[in-house]
């Protein structure tokens, strides 16, 4: 067993990825064969997973040389890749701690990965050293509720749908109110 610090992420970066499952849900499954997973393991997932289409951008930048060059699809453990590459480029310490054969080929080419960080940052124009990894167009979005708790002794359901539109900028969703399910 390995004492890397990084091996559990990878473990449940891959999970999610095959998987096809959030995260708390593959992190915090009741089988009784999977290994504790400990938070400084699951936050260092949550934050890959979260910069994973920035990380993504970076190892597709021209036509996947990079990718190819760290070696990402013969890389057994593609979650232990992502978790090396967030910390290296995105990390607290921006290097990574331990060793072994992945790190190597990813320290091989730390400057071009870290070149390639920028470019990719000024075309998405993200504030990456930030951690905002967010579209855009989804940063500055209203979020309309996905559930609110309604007095029906003092106003109506469509009184309140009416009001949250008007107050978020006129939200179109498909739904006009005639399917709120009111307890």
């Amino acid at each position: 067993m390995s004492t890397s610090p990084y091996h559990t992420a990878g473990k449940l970066v891959d999970r999610v990825l095959t998987e096809r499952k959030g995260l708390k849900t593959v992190a915090f499954s009741g089988k009784k064969n999977q290994q504790c997973t400990n938070k400084a393991s699951y936050a260092q997932a949550c934050e890959t997973l979260r910069h994973k289409a920035l990380l993504d951008a970076i190892l597709n930048h021209d036509n996947g040389r990079l990718g190819k060059a760290v070696q990402f699809d013969d890389t057994r453990s593609k979650g232990l890749l992502y978790v090396l590459l967030f910390e290296l480029l995105f990390g607290k310490y921006k290097n990574i701690r331990g060793g072994g054969k992945v790190k190597r080929n990813i320290i091989k080419h730390e400057k071009e990965l870290r070149r390639i960080k920028d470019v990719v940052c000024a075309e998405r124009a993200a504030a990456c050293e930030d951690g905002d990894v967010t579209p855009g167009g989804l940063r500055d979005a209203p979020v309309f509720p996905r559930y609110v708790r309604i007095n029906t002794l003092k106003t109506t359901a469509r009184e309140v749908v009416d009001t949250l539109r008007a107050d978020l900028g006129g939200h179109d969703d498909d739904d006009d109110g005639d399917e709120l399910k009111i307890y």
